[in-house]
């Protein structure tokens, strides 16, 4: 997993250069900002799409392989600090309100789940590892997957519904 330095605020809050950078393991990749546009399901100009790969690339989170073909240079990306906490903040507001209107796209094209459920703090905190062990597996899933097709947004929220007069709402 490659740290994301504080001073890449920005790569969190763009959610063209994001999804780009994932774009680029697609079986039919192409750089073409046309190609690019048809598929990104965002708004972004042909000049905003070219601006986002140099950035990546200057970023070091793309390079170019042996053939000249763009690749991701990490696996995976996580972002750690204060700033990096703002931004994810923001990056996962932005997200959960991509997935509520994603309730709107077909069942083929989305999954959606969820459970309100009683927790204590020890059970709330078995619930986190599994979660946390979930995100891990889905994670090997997708390093061995060889042809991917298609670019998505994963998020899991664990919030409470209530407060606990035993542990001040923490829970």
């Amino acid at each position: 997993v490659h740290r994301l330095e504080l001073d890449r605020f920005d790569y969190l809050n763009d959610d063209l250069t994001l999804t780009l950078r994932e774009m680029v393991a697609l079986e039919d990749f192409s750089e073409d900002a046309s190609w690019i546009q048809s598929r990104f399901r965002g708004r972004a100009g042909k000049k905003k799409i070219e601006q986002s790969l140099t950035q990546l690339v200057n970023m070091g989170l793309l390079a170019r392989n042996e053939d000249g073909k763009l690749k991701a240079t990490h696996s995976h990306q996580h972002a750690s600090g204060d700033i990096a906490n703002v931004a994810l903040r923001s990056f996962y507001k932005r997200m959960f309100s991509k997935a509520s209107a994603a309730l709107e796209m077909s069942r083929d094209e989305r999954y959606m789940g969820g459970y309100t459920l009683t927790l204590s703090p020890e059970a709330y905190e078995q619930v986190t590892e599994i979660l946390q062990d979930s995100m891990k597996k889905i994670r090997r899933i997708v390093d061995e997957d060889d042809a991917p097709d298609n670019v998505y947004q994963m998020v899991f929220a664990l919030f409470p519904l209530t407060r606990s007069d035993d542990d001040g709402g923490k829970h």
